[in-house]
Order: C-alpha cells, then structure tokens, then sequence
C-alpha cells in the first residue's frame, strides 16, 4: 500500500513494512460518539488530510502500527477518565509487579494517573516513589492523597535523572505514544545499571485478536499493537534483557465480549463479512447472536477447555539493564 509520505516502523525504525489493512476514520468517530458519548472529530491532527488511517506491521520487530498517527489529547483522556474500569484502583499487572520490587527500591511510574499503584508502593513499605503523568486532572488527584508526582514526560526527566532509578513502571502506557523508541530509550536512560524496567501493555495475540471493532485498540486511543515478539526483539536494540514474563489470564469482564465476538468470527467464515456484518447491524438478529453466544457458545467454550488457555488483556514483562561490559559480552 502506497502513500504520499514516508513511512518507517516507530520501534526499529526499519522502513520494511507490511500492509495489514484500513481503518475508516469517520467509523470510528461515529463509534466515540454512540458507545462513549465522546466527540473525538475535535482532535483529528493528521499531518495527511485523510479519513483513512493505515495499519502497518513491521516485517523486523513485527509491532503493528497506524498511519498517520492521529493522537488523542488531554481532553479525550479527561473524557474517557470519567467512564468506569478506566482508571482501575486494581489490576493484574500491579500485583505482578510488586512481587517484582523490593522495598529498598527508587521506584518511577510514567504515567501514574491518580496514583493507585503508587500507594500499593507505598503500603507495601516502599519511601523512594515518584510519579510522572500529562494529565493535570489525574494528578491533582494523586497530589491529593499524598503522592509524589509531576507533569513532565519521561524525555524530559531522563534530562536531570539519568540512572536515578532501580524500577522503572508503566502499565498500559506504551501502546498510547506517539515514538515508542524514544519513551524507551528515555525509559532506560533512568535506570541504574541492573535496574528494572517493568511494563505492562495489550496483548496483542491474546483474546483481542477476536474482537471485530475495538475502539479503544484503535487511534486517537491506541498508537500501536504489541506482542512477545516485539517485546522480545527490544532486546536487540536496547540495552535490556528479559527476566521474567507472564500472560494475564483472560478476565471475567471479557469472558462475554470475547465470546461473542468468537462466534461472529465463525459466523463470518460461513456466511461471509457483508452478511454477518447485516445480521449484526439489526437488533432482533443482534439479539438472537447474543443468546446463542450467552446460552450455547460460551458454554462450549468452557466444556472444550478453550476459554482456558486464551490469554487476558495484558502482557506483563520485566527487564534488567545490563552494562557495557555485559553488552560485549553477548
């Protein structure tokens, strides 16, 4: 697929790319503003005047990609804040984690919201924690119940806190920037030699890859897609080695959701797209998937163990900086 400006992978940088289809901007515009109530039309700066965004995967590092790069803003992120389950107090990257940091530790999270997983830090006997975010209205409320934090990105703090850190956190934030390699590479700047680097992010090859329109896995929301493959190639670019990663079990919230999407998926394969795409747009027909998904499918599921082994929302992947002396070693 061609297009009128260059186009190289935002992780390896490599300009060898394959063409994984088209996203229809004003689809998912309409999807904003009748699933979430959110007009997202406001935000669209695109450097391409185009309603159509172009989904890329790197033939190195395999990180799926959109082009052009449409970025949500503060606003949109003050929007989404207010729907349920958007900031969870709980989740299960936070207990992965903490397992992995030891009370003695200087701990960093980018991208801190409220300061939910600062304060499991903090009960768990951590004093050196700091927090940085872009959202003012998130912070405030961190600030507010006792948390270190700061507006800044994490470019600009590795400027002054240059290997500061034995831990450094984000849990579903990388998937949201615009430069991957640059979040990273500052990531790592940050820590000491031997330091943590702890993320948490989609899974791409996990229950996910059913689900026929996620917006919130689609620009302004989402800037890319991430697997173990990817993750796994950062060790070639970065001087990080992997120590230990772990799948999040699919939640119960999910179950329903990935199911039905599921059995569109075979519907589809029978039927064909523009047919099981008409059934889903009518109610009574909507419905009738529904209950088939809920009373038959999703039973079937579970009776034939494949509920079991699908993988959850959330990768979760611990890294240690290595040294020089390490690096040319390997």
């Amino acid at each position: 697929m061609e297009t009128s400006y260059n186009i190289n992978c935002s992780s390896s940088l490599s300009p060898k790319l394959q063409f994984r289809g088209i996203l229809d901007f004003t689809t998912i515009v309409r999807g904003y503003k009748k699933f979430l109530g959110i007009d997202i039309g406001t935000i669209k700066s695109s450097p391409v005047d185009t309603d159509k965004i172009y989904v890329y995967e790197c033939s190195q590092c395999h990180l799926t990609f959109f082009q052009p790069a449409i970025v949500g803003d503060e606003s949109f992120y003050c929007e989404l804040g207010k729907r349920d389950r958007y900031y969870m107090n709980n989740k299960w990257e936070f207990e992965q984690a903490l397992s992995d940091i030891l009370p003695s530790y200087r701990v960093l999270e980018i991208g801190c919201g409220a300061g939910n997983f600062l304060r499991k830090l903090k009960n768990k006997g951590l004093r050196q924690i700091m927090g940085i975010d872009l959202n003012e209205n998130t912070l405030n409320e961190a600030k507010r119940k006792g948390s270190d934090v700061c507006n800044t990105s994490v470019e600009e703090l590795a400027k002054y806190e240059s290997q500061s850190f034995d831990a450094v956190c984000s849990f579903q934030v990388l998937e949201h920037v615009r430069d991957p390699r640059s979040f990273l590479n500052a990531s790592t700047e940050l820590l000491k030699p031997g330091g943590k680097l702890i993320i948490g992010i989609p899974n791409s090859e996990g229950f996910l890859k059913e689900i026929k329109f996620s917006l919130l896995d689609m620009p302004p929301h989402h800037m890319t897609r991430w697997n173990m493959k990817v993750i796994s190639y950062l060790e070639k670019i970065l001087p990080l080695r992997i120590e230990r990663y772990c799948f999040e079990p699919i939640a119960e919230y999910h179950i329903a959701w990935y199911a039905r999407n599921k059995l569109l998926n075979y519907v589809e394969k029978i039927l064909g797209k523009k047919m099981t795409n008409f059934l889903d747009e009518f109610i009574v027909s909507r419905k009738l998937l529904s209950g088939l998904s809920r009373y038959l499918f999703l039973p079937m599921l579970l009776i034939t163990g494949v509920l079991r082994k699908t993988k959850g929302h959330t990768l979760y992947v611990k890294y240690r900086k290595i040294t020089k002396n390490e690096s040319s070693n390997s």
